[in-house]
């Protein structure tokens, strides 16, 4: 079910990101080499997290926070090359379960969707 107090503040979020209304180091502070692209990536993955009801899941975007253009571009990528050989693409705190590319309709292209699981609750758990 979606939760369309979480999607829509995500949404409005990025719009006015998009708008030039709100600055990206607002949303993700000044720790990140590109912040509009972790603060889009940041708010795609809220907004498929506030439409799906996925909980443990990232998205991956091309330079600048721009989507991609088509599958094709997305699987050309880095990243996506990265997570196929099986390299860290995020932080160690995670293990990826699966991975795809998936037009995102709010961000107007692709998107890599990372599906991952927290290797600290699965160490808690064992």
């Amino acid at each position: 079910m979606i939760d369309f107090r979480k999607y829509h503040q995500a949404h409005e979020m990025l719009i006015n990101l998009q708008r030039g209304l709100l600055s990206a180091e607002s949303i993700v502070g000044n720790d990140f080499d590109d912040p509009r692209r972790s603060a889009v990536s940041y708010l795609a993955g809220k907004i498929l997290r506030a439409r799906d009801g996925e909980t443990n899941i990232s998205v991956l975007l091309g330079r600048y926070g721009q989507p991609f253009l088509s599958q094709e571009s997305a699987e050309r990528s880095k990243s996506y090359r990265l997570l196929r050989k099986g390299e860290k693409v995020l932080t160690d705190m995670v293990e990826i379960k699966s991975f795809t590319v998936k037009f995102i309709m709010e961000i107007g292209g692709f998107a890599i969707v990372v599906k991952y699981e927290n290797a600290q609750h699965k160490a808690d758990a064992a």
